[in-house]
């Protein structure tokens, strides 16, 4: 389990090093989680953000595929009580403010942030959720060519008492809350974004 301990923004020092505009020869954050996805690099852990937020992150990694503040939370893994401010997130393929891709649990969290996708799999919270996602919001334009939903690009898992405010702009699969919806439930959630 790891736990926040404070807010963290461009004035927490090293915060600009790791996740500000210059970092990683401009490319900004690295998503927590490997690229090639296997499950002995992804995020197995809990990560409990005690209430705290995580605000001004930058990544703009627009041919790069599983982009967020995660990349790939894993079935036993799991992000609570933790909010993504200010963020402007992009990527191509599975994108997301809080994270790419989850089979874990979110719950009660939130992304206010601007999320862009070049690609498919683009959403405000996560770009796919196969996991649960529980007491949680995105606000902030997000656009993407398919799949593309305020909340999440596809569900495919279980998504219960959220909701998305933010402005959507996809080509194909667009959504307010979800871009797709594949076998998955939604429950007491709703959208007001355009």
């Amino acid at each position: 389990i790891y736990i926040l301990m404070s807010d963290l923004n461009s004035t927490t020092p090293g915060y600009e090093e790791l996740a500000g505009p210059t970092a990683n020869g401009g490319k900004g954050w690295q998503p927590i989680g490997s690229v090639n996805g296997s499950p002995y690099e992804v995020f197995q852990g809990t990560l409990d953000g005690a209430g705290y937020e995580i605000c001004d992150l930058f990544i703009n990694r627009p041919e790069e595929v599983n982009v967020g503040l995660f990349n790939t939370v894993y079935y036993q893994g799991g992000i609570t009580d933790l909010g993504v401010v200010n963020a402007v997130v992009t990527g191509y393929h599975w994108v997301g403010g809080l994270a790419a891709l989850s089979a874990g649990t979110v719950d009660n969290c939130y992304s206010v942030s601007s999320v862009n996708g070049t690609g498919h799999y683009v959403g405000g919270l996560m770009g796919v959720n196969g996991g649960t996602i529980n007491d949680s919001y995105s606000t902030g334009n997000i656009t993407g060519n398919h799949a593309v939903g305020g909340l999440v690009g596809t569900n495919t898992g279980v998504v219960s008492d959220c909701h998305s405010t933010g402005n959507v702009i996809g080509e194909d699969g667009a959504g307010g809350l979800a871009g797709y919806n594949g076998g998955g439930t939604v429950s007491d959630s709703y959208a007001t974004g355009s």
